[in-house]
């Protein structure tokens, strides 16, 4: 591998980590993209660095969230063990699967989200309220679902477990994001054995991945404590969207070029 892409991954992750620990998504839905779509590396190895990353994002973005105490501990704590069954589930079947699958489940998933929080706006008022977790009962079943896709595609349980806890489980977008960072270091680290053991870990791209991600994700809580939670909500679905449009149509065979 060519020195100037091993920087090009570290610089990028450095962008994923900040923008993954702002919004509470682990950086995936940043990293796997721009190594599979602009990089050209192969689908799995994206995912399995990514995976890293994600327990480093984790360790590194939920500890300011945790001094300001933004993260609620008990919900997360409920949360986590039933995640990351579902995350070595899910990391079982994705190692063997094809590319173009594994892009229009990915690409999907964005566009579903997309639409999800979309449709689940509140208002400002409601957003910043700290009423207790409701729902719990579906919470459990849907952080599940989200550990499945978290170990499949490697994106750390954000996508889905942020609009559950924000929509579902009505907590805050801010205390969501928190929560969800707190959740998603075990979640990679039980996805993370299924593609080590299978030999996806590239480590000239895990480790540029893992050590950009790390330093990102000490910048975004910085930042999600000083912007409003409508910008939050603003960043996090025209990503979402652009990157979901683009991995779906690369799954049926289209490349974008922009």
């Amino acid at each position: 591998m060519e020195p100037l892409t091993i920087l090009l991954v570290f610089l990028f992750a450095i962008i994923a980590g900040l923008f993954g620990s702002l919004l509470g998504l682990g950086g995936g839905i940043f990293m796997i993209p721009f190594l599979s779509l602009l990089l050209n590396f192969e689908i799995h190895q994206a995912i399995a660095a990514s995976i890293l990353g994600v327990v480093a994002i984790s360790v590194m973005g939920s500890t300011l969230y945790l001094k300001k105490g933004l993260t609620d501990i008990n919900l997360g704590t409920n949360l986590e063990a039933i995640t990351a069954l579902g995350a070595l589930i899910g990391a079982s079947l994705a190692v063997s699967m094809s590319r173009d699958l594994l892009s229009v489940i990915f690409g999907s998933l964005l566009l579903y989200t997309f639409y999800h929080m979309l449709k689940g706006r509140v208002e400002e008022s409601k957003e910043n309220s700290d009423n207790e977790p409701k729902n719990m009962k579906k919470g459990l079943i849907i952080s599940f679902l989200a550990g499945n896709i978290a170990g499949m595609l490697g994106v750390g349980g954000g996508l889905i477990q942020v609009p559950l806890m924000y929509k579902i489980m009505k907590i805050s977008i801010k205390r969501a994001i928190a929560t969800s960072n707190y959740i998603m270091g075990v979640t990679g680290a039980s996805a993370a054995l299924i593609f080590l053991s299978k030999e996806f870990v590239n480590p000239l791209v895990a480790i540029p991945t893992i050590t950009g991600i790390a330093l990102g994700a000490q910048m975004g809580p910085r930042l999600a404590l000083r912007w409003k939670p409508r910008t939050i909500r603003l960043i996090f679905t025209i990503v979402i969207l652009y990157f979901g449009v683009r991995m779906s149509l690369r799954g049926f065979g289209f490349e974008l070029t922009f």
